[in-house]
């Protein structure tokens, strides 16, 4: 499993690297009126919420929804977060009903920590020669910050000289703001 997950961020990292020198600058765009924009505040999930069999993750998990998915095992499901693959962000699911950390069945939980480890490792191994400098493990729990009730954990690497640029990305997209990528 460890080499297929170096092949996939291999390919995704030079994918990535054509597409960003290749893409051209936009066109200027002609002026128009703009539709109106309905925003969607998502509400924090409290802690002891029930389980929304049709929140983002659930659909995931049963295929109605794709994703480039990196790895799986018994317990937990990894992919790419669409709008990240050149940063090869990765959130790595759990298959379980868990809403929170608190939630969730100590067997389980193992085997997605095994998951995110051989993830940790896989990116490592991938990118330590493009300035990897070192990832940041994420979960939240409960309100104000989780907005959808699933346990899932996020990785995010660091490269040399993108720690600034990689923090506003990751503000901008929890403030719900996307700068250039979106979430």
């Amino acid at each position: 499993m460890r080499l297929i997950l170096l092949a996939v961020f291999g390919v995704l990292h030079a994918a990535a690297a054509s597409a960003q020198t290749t893409r051209p600058a936009p066109a200027p765009a002609a002026p128009s009126v703009r539709p109106e924009v309905r925003v969607i505040v998502p509400r924090p999930v409290p802690l002891g919420a029930p389980y929304n069999e049709n929140n983002p993750y659930a659909r995931i998990l049963s295929d109605q929804t794709r994703v480039i998915v990196v790895a799986e095992n018994e317990s937990a499901l990894a992919f790419l977060i669409g709008y990240q693959t050149q940063l090869a962000t990765v959130q790595v699911v759990s298959k379980s009903r868990a809403v929170s950390l608190i939630d969730s069945d100590p067997e389980n939980l193992a085997g997605t920590m095994r998951l995110v480890r051989c993830i940790a490792i896989a990116q490592t191994r991938a990118f330590s020669g493009e300035g990897l400098t070192g990832m940041t493990l994420s979960q939240t729990n409960g309100a104000p910050h989780q907005t959808t009730g699933h346990l899932v954990f996020q990785l995010r690497p660091s490269y040399a000289g993108r720690q600034q640029e990689d923090r506003k990305q990751q503000e901008a997209t929890f403030h719900g703001r996307s700068s250039g990528s979106g979430d």
